[in-house]
């Protein structure tokens, strides 16, 4: 399943010192002492709303490409011997990723078809994006 998760980073200096901190919407969020991780796992446009920022906060982030379909199995048969499974979308991460206070916009790609017959391939995974980043989705399996 495709996901893109984004752990919000809430670094706290010394007494009378600047804290970073942010404010943000989007995905399903679950929320820990040191900050919050949204996790968007819907195929498509989502959106990720930083409306708050004090001092030069940053994010952690883990973006996974769709997975590839299965391949075909002979009409009729059930049997999925001979179909190969779909390969894994690529995961791309990254620490210290500066935001400011706007939308981004994340875009998870949906997993591949599965092939609907011997011998059709499964279909491609799409392409997960977010703050300039691209995980490409995983190859349709064999038939």
């Amino acid at each position: 399943m495709p996901i893109g998760s984004f752990r919000l980073n809430s670094i706290s200096a010394a007494a009378a010192a600047v804290s970073n901190s942010i404010t943000a919407t989007g995905g399903t969020i679950t929320y820990y002492v040191s900050g919050g991780i949204h996790n968007f796992i819907t195929a498509g446009n989502n959106s990720f709303v930083v409306s708050a920022v004090t001092g030069t906060p940053t994010v952690d982030f883990v973006i996974a490409g769709g997975g590839g379909g299965s391949g075909g199995v002979a009409a009729g048969t059930g049997n999925p011997s001979g179909s190969g499974p779909g390969g894994g979308g690529q995961v791309v991460s990254g620490t210290g990723q500066a935001v400011t206070a706007q939308t981004y916009t994340i875009a998870v790609g949906a997993g591949g078809t599965a092939g609907t017959n011997s011998p059709t391939v499964g279909g491609t995974g799409g392409s997960s994006t977010a703050f300039g980043y691209t995980a490409v989705g995983g190859a349709g399996g064999g038939a």
